[in-house]
């Protein structure tokens, strides 16, 4: 009889193995299920990448790509090398990344493009749920830029109060202080002659403060360590590359403790301040300063808690807080940092566009740019006129877009691409919009890789013109860039005040000496290509020489090489003397001092008088805001009061059909039938009663009626008033506005001219100081030669004195030897004759 030994069960090893035989199932259809939605989409026609793997899907393919990118180059390069190559026509395709992000749908086109982003309501509100897993380590949670539609709306219309116009206008003396901090900066690099890495962290100091202080103090981060600062810098460098599409890139340990130790630092930088902030709100409410993101996050907080005000911060609360302070602080480095630092490098590839920027600054802020930055901080608005710095700054975010844009698919939704197929996105893990190929794409964009700033001061006609939504640099719709307009306007300030200062130069031949490495160094025919660190930056950080313009333009003029190391030696007097005002103008230079100074005091009473008006205006529209207030209040009165009537009346109406039924001939016929009901004194009397008490509280409520249209008709007459006062007013503050401009303008040109002659002045006297200091040279070098010359004469006079003297000597020793031989021959003639 066959037997056998029972195997030892093991329930702990038997469940894992039934586990992990259930993941693997699961696993597998769900591999199944991606695969063939993939290969149906495929098969409806539909545009797909191609190279689908069964089995691996578009990885190796994407694998590929990657490798064929110079190093480090960011990912949504190969998506558009991939749009580029197969599907400019279309403008959108699948590609199939299961298990490591699903389904994806690439769109290079603005018409699909518009459509997630802006008119597609079942998808335009949601961005990729993946992208918590890239923002995580930034922000530490759920925050305003990746929260769901319920949760982003109420915030974003808390935040968006921080970011109005009257907002920017606020920041620019902020703003102008960091750029004066980092100008100082630049300088010391200029003279030390050493390679720069521009990618600053300054722009990031500058958000730090105008996003989480704003209360009279500086974070001091340019000059030293600064622990929100530099924690996020270190955060932004540890951040895994391609995140959203790379969970395994997670399994770097190290990364885990560095992201948490940043997390830590700026949670309890953040924490500290916020903390500090609430008990400042508790005991001032009525703050008036200026509202930053923390400002309005608590005031926020504080509103929802009605009349009991919180004695402390909620924890929950107070870590949402903290995150989102650390995401605005992030993106604006991202978005800043890069942008000022690609405008540097495509201005020094473009000399025409730095002249014309250069000209345009002249000509709005004056020739002295010593002076940028106090007429800016006096006159915001001067930055409007900078119509050419914004087709800069706009031509720069058109060739290196900061960041791309995300979406949700969803079921049930669909877009259709450039050929009117209808693509549908459910199933679909990120709608990923590749702003950098939309950017360029010969399609939408003439001569696109061209740096053409006109294109957007063109007519609409003319055929650099772009096309509607193919610009998207800050995205379109509900959720854009909640911060655009103080990016715009800090990107200007940068520009204004440095790029009339300074040249930059990129430096990556030799940083490609110091670090030799093999492989492909361009993409597209720019070194400068971007690479990701949490976001778009500039490769290796942009390696560059930063130039002192007036050096520059000194070695502009002296060609010779011997004169330039003459002029670089006696550079910092020049400079000093440059700085000096020479005694023929000293006198037209206190005049114009004596005129600035009345200039000064006729702006400052502008300004009294404009602050007047302000306040007028305000008056007039809290005033038109009551009025509305009033006039909503009484139509709501006057519409109870009519329905009101109309039920009395309705109530009357149906008394009398009542009536009318019961004294009706139906009712004298059928009332043998059935007994005619009477009604008895008491009912007829309480139906009459009720009947004059409806009569009388139609007269009252009619009598109101009439009252509250009359006051009505009185409040919109007042409002009539109100809105001509506010138009004459306005009306009157552009007219006092056009004025000061056209004040300035002269005084602006009166500048000019004064600095002109100044300048014309210091020209003429470092022209004849140069002349007389060369003239001395060459006087100098004369009586060098002339003494060298006499020198030689004098050598040769001595040397053939020598030789003479020589010759002389030589000649009379000869003849002394010839005297012996003769007296010896006649003394041996004597001898002989003797014998």
């Amino acid at each position: 009889m066959w037997t056998s030994q029972a195997l030892p069960v093991n329930p702990l090893f038997n469940g894992f193995l039934v586990l992990f035989a259930g993941a693997l199932c699961y696993f597998f259809a769900q591999l199944y299920k991606a695969r063939m939605l993939f290969i149906q989409r495929k098969r409806m026609g539909l545009p797909c990448a191609p190279n689908h793997s069964i089995l691996f899907g578009h990885l190796f393919y994407l694998k590929t790509r990657m490798d064929a990118l110079p190093r480090n180059a960011h990912e949504q390069y190969m998506f558009a090398d991939i749009a580029h190559e197969h599907f400019q026509s279309e403008g959108l395709f699948y590609v199939d990344l299961w298990p490591v992000s699903g389904t994806m749908m690439i769109v290079t086109s603005p018409l699909v493009a518009a459509q997630v982003a802006q008119t597609n309501a079942k998808i335009c509100y949601d961005r990729a749920s993946i992208l918590e897993r890239f923002f995580k380590p930034i922000a530490g949670g759920p925050n305003l830029f990746d929260m769901p539609e319920k949760d982003w709306r109420p915030w974003r219309a808390v935040f968006n109060k921080g970011f109005g116009a009257e907002q920017v206008t606020n920041l620019v003396p902020h703003v102008l202080s960091e750029v004066a901090a980092y100008k100082a900066r630049l300088q010391d690099f200029a003279r030390r002659k050493e390679i720069r890495y521009y990618e600053y962290r300054s722009c990031l100091v500058r958000k730090v403060e105008t996003h989480l202080s704003q209360r009279n103090t500086s974070l001091e981060a340019q000059k030293g360590y600064n622990v929100l600062a530099d924690s996020m810098m270190s955060q932004i460098r540890w951040h895994q590359p391609n995140a959203e599409a790379n969970p395994l890139g997670h399994l770097n340990f190290v990364r885990w403790i560095v992201e948490w130790w940043n997390g830590r630092q700026m949670d309890r930088y953040i924490g500290t301040e916020l903390d500090k902030r609430f008990l400042e709100y508790i005991q001032d409410p009525s703050d008036k300063r200026q509202k930053s993101v923390m400002d309005l996050v608590l005031q926020a907080y504080i509103a929802q808690s009605g009349e009991h005000k919180p004695a402390e911060l909620d924890p929950d609360f107070r870590a949402f807080a903290i995150r989102q302070i650390r995401l605005f602080v992030f993106t604006g480095h991202d978005s800043t940092s890069s942008t000022i630092c690609y405008a540097f490098h495509l201005l020094s590839q473009n000399p025409d566009a730095l002249k014309r920027i250069r000209s345009e600054h002249d000509r709005v802020l004056g020739s002295d740019t010593t002076k940028a930055s106090t007429l800016l901080e006096e006159y915001p608005k001067l930055l409007n006129d900078l119509l050419y710095t914004t087709a800069v700054i706009k031509e720069v975010l058109r060739l290196f877009p900061p960041a791309a844009s995300s979406r949700q698919g969803k079921v049930g939704a669909h877009v259709n691409d450039d050929c009117g197929t209808v693509c549908p996105t459910d199933g679909v893990s990120m709608i990923w919009t590749i702003h950098a190929e939309l950017h360029r794409a010969p399609k939408y964009w003439k001569r696109p890789v061209e740096f053409l700033p006109e294109r957007w001061l063109v007519e609409p006609t003319h055929e650099l013109f772009p096309i509607k939504d193919a610009w998207r640099a800050f995205e379109y719709g509900p959720r854009n860039c909640i911060a655009q307009g103080i990016v715009m306007s800090e990107l200007k300030i940068i520009l204004a005040c440095m790029v009339r200062e300074f040249d930059f130069k990129p430096a990556y031949d030799e940083w490609d000496q110091l670090h030799p490495w093999k492989g492909e160094k361009i993409y597209r025919g720019d070194r400068a290509y971007q690479m990701e660190e949490a976001a778009a930056h500039p490769v290796e950080h942009y390696p560059c020489r930063v130039f002192l313009r007036d050096l520059v333009q000194a070695y502009e003029i002296i060609g010779d090489p011997e004169k330039r190391k003459l002029y670089d030696l006696q550079w910092p007097s020049i400079r000093h003397r440059q700085r000096a005002y020479p005694e023929a103008t000293k006198r037209e230079a206190e005049a114009a001092e004596t005129e600035q100074k009345g200039a000064a005091e006729a702006a400052s009473n502008g300004q009294k008088q404009q602050k007047a008006s302000q306040e007028r205006l305000h008056r007039l529209v809290q005033r038109k805001s009551n009025l509305n207030s009033e006039i909503f209040e009484a139509n709501r009165i006057i519409k109870q009061l009519s329905a009101d009537i109309q039920r009395l009346q309705s109530q009357d109406n149906e008394t009398l059909k009542e009536e009318r039924e019961r004294n009706s001939w139906w009712t004298y016929f059928t009332s043998p039938l059935y007994g005619k009901t009477e009604e008895s004194s008491e009912q007829k009397e309480q139906r009459e009663t009720e009947r004059l008490q409806r009569q009388a509280a139609k007269r009252i409520k009619g009598y109101d009626l009439d009252l509250r249209k009359h006051k009505l008709e009185n409040l919109k007459n007042t409002l009539l008033e109100v809105n001509n006062k506010i138009a004459a007013e306005q009306k009157r503050n552009d007219d006092e506005a056009r004025e000061q401009a056209a004040k300035r303008q002269e005084q602006l040109r009166k500048e000019q001219d004064t600095k002109r002659r100044f300048e014309e002045e210091q020209a003429r006297e470092r022209q004849a100081a140069w002349e007389a200091e060369w003239a001395k040279l060459q006087k100098e070098e004369a009586a060098r030669v002339a003494k060298a010359a006499r020198d030689a004469e004098e050598a040769k006079m001595k040397l053939e004195r020598e030789r003479k003297a020589q010759e002389a000597q030589e000649a009379q020793e000869a003849q002394e030897a010839q005297d012996r031989l003769e007296r010896f021959r006649a003394a041996r003639k004597s001898g002989t004759t003797q014998s």
